[in-house]
């Protein structure tokens, strides 16, 4: 994975006195059973606990991974990750990281819900975006990622007292640079490279369109998830909702309009196949599992991981390992589409922009129903991926 100069030494950081942590205790989160669920829900969660335990100079051990949700069967670490690059790539960062928990200590009890990771991560996340989200409604952000933090940090002066901007994008870059997968997740994803994808240049496709989306995408606050036929544009035009003043009254209309989907971008087209990462067919609606078997309208092939078992190990994968082969899938992909409400999406932005060779200028697309937005590496980069979809009701669901 590439390395970002984000990081700057400096001097040591204050210790967060709220945090109550006794001389015994440790940081040994299980990740996913607060009910932040999802592969990368965890990551970020894993992200707020290092930074804390950055602060306070506290040990991190190594955390589990909820299966699925609310299994309450957890995999170690190591079968989803590489434990040695990890501890390594947190010791540059200045955490210290065991891979079990020391003898004499306990867990401290904040660590037993991610949750409390997580909120230390939106904390973290937040002084970096608020201001290019508002800059984002009169000009797209740029420039190098350098400029973009000296700039938050002309901005936020006193968003975390006693903590530079360049010690915490150090910590989080250690997290993402030391996830590289287990050896038995990178041979399913080979196995897919070779037979599936027939070793070819392919596009990839995140299809958040499994039910769960359509009851909770009010909280997520992103617009609601379109369907397959819409993401890929079967036919010429978008249907848009427009509001309408006349003497009296406003009333809403629809309007027939030209949107850029996936049929209409050219530079989509070169790739043969595209790998599709979403759930399994129980999880999605009939219909859209029907969509996922016929050709795009330019006519390439829809590539997804088999609907009944994907094998790992020699055994079918969970949903995390599931999700993790999707990402690496992805990660690889010629090309990158997906619903920027989504946390995965979100994250194979990310690691992309971190894989990329500097000045490479790799850009990624978002969906929503209004059509396709290109959005730099740059922004990824410092968590920042677009403006929220329109809040809409589809009228087929």
């Amino acid at each position: 994975m590439a390395k970002t100069n984000l990081a700057q030494d400096g001097p040591p950081v204050k210790v967060n006195a709220q945090l109550h942590v006794s001389a015994n205790e440790v940081v040994h989160p299980s990740l996913g059973k607060g009910g932040m669920f999802g592969l990368f829900n965890s990551i970020r969660a894993l992200i707020g606990f290092a930074l804390y335990c950055h602060e306070s100079r506290i040990r991190l051990v190594l955390p589990t991974v909820e299966t699925g949700f609310s299994s309450g069967v957890f995999h170690t670490f190591d079968e989803l990750f590489v434990s040695e690059r990890f501890i390594a790539a947190m010791a540059k960062a200045q955490v210290t990281v065991n891979e079990r928990l020391p003898a004499g200590t306990r867990a401290w009890a904040g660590s037993r819900n991610d949750r409390v990771g997580m909120g230390r991560f939106t904390r973290y996340q937040s002084f970096l975006t608020r201001d290019l989200e508002a800059e984002a409604n009169a000009t797209t952000p740029s420039g190098s990622v350098a400029d973009m933090f000296s700039r938050i940090k002309h901005m936020h002066p006193r968003s975390d007292p006693g903590l530079s901007y360049e010690q915490l994008a150090a910590v989080e870059g250690a997290v993402y640079s030391g996830l590289r997968p287990a050896v038995r997740i990178v041979r399913t994803v080979r196995h897919i490279q070779r037979t599936a994808l027939a070793n070819e240049s392919y596009g990839c496709l995140h299809a958040r369109i499994e039910k769960d989306v359509y009851a909770y995408h009010r909280y997520i606050g992103d617009g609601r998830p379109v369907q397959m036929a819409t993401i890929l544009r079967c036919d010429d035009a978008c249907a848009q909702r427009a509001s309408v003043r006349h003497a009296s009254h406003m009333h809403m209309r629809t309007r027939r309009v030209r949107c850029r989907h996936m049929k209409n971008t050219p530079q989509l087209h070169a790739a043969r196949r595209v790998y599709v990462a979403t759930g399994p067919d129980s999880d999605i609606y009939a219909g859209e599992a029907a969509r996922l078997s016929k050709p795009t309208p330019w006519g390439a092939q829809l590539v997804r991981h088999k609907a009944n078992c994907t094998r790992v190990g020699g055994r079918c994968a969970t949903y995390v390992e599931l999700a993790q082969v999707d990402f690496e899938v992805c990660r690889q992909a010629a090309w990158f589409v997906g619903w920027r409400g989504s946390s995965f999406t979100q994250g194979v932005a990310r690691f992309r922009a971190l894989d990329s060779l500097p000045g490479s200028g790799r850009s990624w697309l978002s969906y929503c129903s209004e059509g396709l937005t290109s959005h730099p590496d740059a922004e990824a980069l410092i968590g920042y991926y677009g403006r929220p979809c329109k809040m809409r009701t589809d009228p087929r669901r």
